[in-house]
């Protein structure tokens, strides 16, 4: 596909359509005064075209990696690119978004962020051996402010030669088209609301690069792998139909393991299904280090040619080491398909390693095209150049014209409407005309209130079905919410995986750790998976302190509750400990409360698709109701059609906001007083007896007895692990509850504002055309010959914008043949396919 060619047409048929429209503006200017509604169509038009004229002056194609932990993906990002600059590290280094942007200069840019721990700023000409290591040292920073606060992740802008920017035939790019890789960081280390927004923003508008681990795809693995990944894709909002999959460290497979073959095929059968694709997706094997090595050894510039710069020099030997040492198992065994290629590797190693020398120009050239044939990376590169022009239309075209598209199509629509009102002179048609306008006014405000209250009213029953959480209940509720749209369904599974989550992963883990005692640094770690790093070290270290108490509580399994009672008139400080234990429990059930809120809205952000397509699918809904119920008096098609492009021009996307307090867990219980009678001292009581008959003799002695008394005691009674448990299920449950009774009021917010628009919209067009029909009506008295002539003359610019129109909206249909267009005509309503309406850009901003 010509990518350049794809460029230049979009741009001539938008001049185009700028000429016609500036050529019809100047022309007859007196159709534009405001009373004909053309004035603002038109200027919000040009507003809309001067964007998009500049943007593709300028147009990029993003590429985003994505990975599962470990899985090597910034090893392959280094490769792609041909040198090292996205931090590479056996354990987990990535944090931030870090941006890879081709250019002919050098310029590292860290995003300032209030109150970070690491420099920011702007460095020109920098090296890329100090760009790595910038990049690196703020990861590193990060990572550790991260223990003490929790921080927005930094974004790194690296800007520099690249490999498919200096050479481009490995993606077709045109010098037209920049190109730039955004590596994101892997899920795990991501926990935090704030962060995941930013990232799923620069996510929905790239094509994504998903890495895998060999390792990891065995059956024992395979099933956390899947999960992983899926949560990965969902969270992280990258389109499925929009990926390459990269199982990287193939090199690692054994001589046991089942043929590569047969495992890619069992993970393309597993993934299409973990992820609910129509079809199988494409997984490239791929051994990352060993193409890394040997692009980095050569460098970012063109496989034909290298001047060897010093910068690259000094990195030639180090990479070249690394190849035949780090990669040594994969040579030799990629070495075994040929005597020549292995002796020749031999005296390259030799060379290398022995000599101390470098290989010459020509040895390395032969090397980079050996490694990158035998790593993978040739097939991946070649499945990216097809991808790219498979999604070009999608990804850089549909972004930059839709906007213009809708604004050029609102005037259009408008312009054809006043035109069809020009040319009518029979009276009585204009007359009844006015008429339906009339009534259609009169009767929109009923009608559309009408609308909006049923389907509140279809929310709310819904909702307060859901919230009584019983199987048949939760049938019924279904069955409204599929009337309401598809999305819904996808809304309820939403809540749910949020309140599953929370009662598995954090208080189960709670449960376990209070019930066995669990030493808190293995807790602290098993929570740094769920929670960020500030959250999980506050909860281990109030679980810590609390747990000491658990040596001296009494555990009534029977009761479920922890106890200890201490006397009023202890003095050995055991009543003071009681406050203690209290005040320990109190800050544990804090901090648990915080974390639960914070995991939830997390969860929640990461299921914005989910609930974003809800709200869409209901306001598409409730709009097509409105339009049945409001628009069948009018007969006249061409303000309809101006409606419908003037509604999709102002309509809007949403997003909820949490309460600000999501979760009420119960207090802790004050200490109870009580007495008993008991025994409190001793004394001795004297008693005798008699010996002998005759001489008796009485006989005294001393009997010890117990002094009963009436004895207080303070007694501090508390949730044991497992009704702690029930404890903070409950409270999830109540939230559970209160996150229904959000959305629900979201939507209803959002619903009453569109219908509100919605409202605006018709009720401003059909004052607009009511003043034309009686113009019109003036018109035809004394003037209709001049004014058919002129907008009979107007309607051949007419078709002329409509052509260019449809011309533009051709540019954007894919290589499949998908088509993301404004279907614009006489006889239709605006559309926007259905290949469009899942990206994040359908409405511009």
């Amino acid at each position: 596909m010509n990518i350049t060619k794809l460029l230049t047409i979009p741009q001539q048929r938008l001049e185009e359509t700028k000429k016609i429209t500036d050529e019809l503006k100047r022309k007859y200017p007196q159709i534009f005064e405001d009373e004909e509604g053309l004035f603002d169509p038109f200027n919000d038009f040009l507003a809309a075209y001067k964007r998009a004229e500049n943007r593709l002056a300028f147009p990029a194609f993003s590429i985003a990696t994505l990975g599962t932990t470990s899985s090597g993906k910034s090893t392959v990002v280094n490769a792609l690119i041909g040198k090292r600059i996205a931090p590479i590290e056996a354990k987990e280094m990535s944090g931030g978004v870090l941006t890879l942007r081709h250019s002919l200069k050098r310029r590292l840019t860290v995003k300032k962020v209030e109150d970070s721990s690491w420099d920011s700023g702007t460095w020109e000409n920098i090296s890329d051996e100090d760009a790595y290591s910038k990049c690196k040292q703020v990861m590193i920073q990060y990572h550790q402010a991260r223990k003490e606060k929790v921080e927005f992740a930094p974004e790194i802008t690296y800007e520099g030669p690249l490999l498919p920017g200096s050479e481009p035939n490995l993606l077709g790019l045109p010098k037209e088209l920049s190109i730039e890789f955004i590596d994101l960081p892997g899920l795990k280390s991501v926990q935090d609301r704030k962060n995941l927004a930013v990232i799923q923003s620069k996510v929905e508008k790239a094509f994504n690069l998903v890495v895998l681990d060999y390792n990891q795809t065995d059956e024992a693995k395979r099933k956390k792998l899947l999960e992983e990944l899926q949560r990965t894709v969902e969270f992280l909002a990258g389109r499925s139909d929009l990926m390459i999959f990269v199982l990287n460290r193939v090199d690692s497979r054994g001589r046991d393991d089942e043929p590569l073959e047969e495992r890619i095929e069992l993970l393309r059968k597993e993934i299409k299904n973990v992820l609910k694709l129509k079809k199988e997706p494409e997984i490239i094997p791929l051994t990352a280090r060993l193409l890394y090595n040997a692009q980095c050894a050569w460098g970012a510039g063109p496989a034909e040619k290298n001047d060897s710069p010093l910068s690259l020099l000094k990195n030639r030997k180090e990479h070249l080491e690394a190849l035949f040492e780090d990669c040594a198992t994969s040579l030799k065994r990629l070495g075994k398909t040929d005597k020549k290629i292995r002796k020749k590797l031999r005296q390259l190693e030799d060379t290398i390693l022995d000599d101390d020398e470098l290989p010459s120009e020509k040895d390395l050239q032969l090397l980079l095209h050996q490694q990158r044939d035998w790593s993978g990376g040739t097939k991946l590169w070649s499945r990216l150049h097809s991808r790219l022009g498979e999604s070009f239309a999608e990804l850089v075209l549909a972004p930059i014209l839709m906007e213009t598209l809708l604004k050029h199509s609102r005037f259009l629509a408008t312009l054809r409407s006043t035109s069809e009102i020009r040319k009518t002179k029979n009276k009585e048609e204009l007359e009844r005309s006015r008429q339906n306008i009339e009534k259609t006014k009169t009767d929109l405000h009923e009608n559309v209130d009408k609308t909006t209250k049923a389907q509140n009213h279809d929310i709310k029953t819904a909702i307060k079905e859901l919230r009584k959480k019983t199987t048949g209940k939760r049938f019924e509720a279904e069955n409204i919410l599929k009337i309401l749209g598809k999305g819904f369904l996808a809304l309820v599974t939403a809540v749910d995986d949020v309140v599953k989550d929370l009662k598995l992963s954090l208080v189960q883990t709670m449960r376990k750790a209070l019930k066995n005692k669990r030493g808190v640094f293995d807790l602290e770690d098993e929570l740094k998976k769920i929670l960020t790093v500030k959250a999980a070290n506050r909860l281990a270290r109030s679980y810590d302190i609390f747990k000491v108490h658990l040596y001296e509580l009494k555990n009534n399994k029977k009761q479920k509750t922890y106890s200890i009672s201490v006397r009023e008139d202890d003095k050995s400080g055991k009543k003071e400990s009681l406050e203690g234990i209290r005040r320990d429990l109190l800050r544990l059930y804090k901090n648990m409360r915080e974390c639960l809120a914070s995991r939830a809205e997390f969860l929640l952000q990461g299921k914005m698709r989910s609930i974003r397509q809800a709200l869409l699918g209901l306001l598409n809904k409730q709009t097509e109701n409105i339009k049945k119920t409001c628009l069948s008096q009018l007969q006249n098609l061409s303000i309809k059609e101006t409606i419908e492009s003037a509604r999709l021009v102002k309509s809007k996307d949403q997003l909820p906001e949490l309460p600000v307090t999501l979760f009420q867990l119960p207090t802790v219980k004050e200490e109870e007083h009580r007495t008993e009678r008991e025994v409190v001292g001793t004394r001795y009581k004297t008693k005798s007896y008699t010996t002998g008959s005759c001489l008796k003799k009485r006989h005294y002695y001393e009997v010890k007895k117990d002094v009963y008394g009436t004895v207080a005691y303070r007694d501090l009674v508390l949730p044991n692990a497992d009704a702690m448990a029930e404890q903070w299920i409950a409270g999830i449950e109540k939230v559970e509850d209160s996150l229904w009774k959000t959305l629900q009021d979201w939507m209803i917010e959002a619903l009453e504002k569109s219908s509100k628009d919605f409202f605006d919209v018709i009720n401003t067009i059909l004052g607009q055309a009511d003043r034309a029909f009686e113009k019109q009506q003036q018109l035809v008295k004394n003037e209709f010959e001049q004014t058919l002539a002129l907008w009979t003359e107007i309607d051949l610019h007419i078709g002329q914008l409509q052509l260019t129109n449809e011309k533009l909206s051709k540019t954007m249909k894919t290589k499949t043949g998908s088509e993301i267009s404004l279907v614009s005509n006489s006889n239709s309503s605006l559309k926007i396919s259905n290949t469009y309406s899942k990206s994040s850009d359908l409405n511009p901003k």
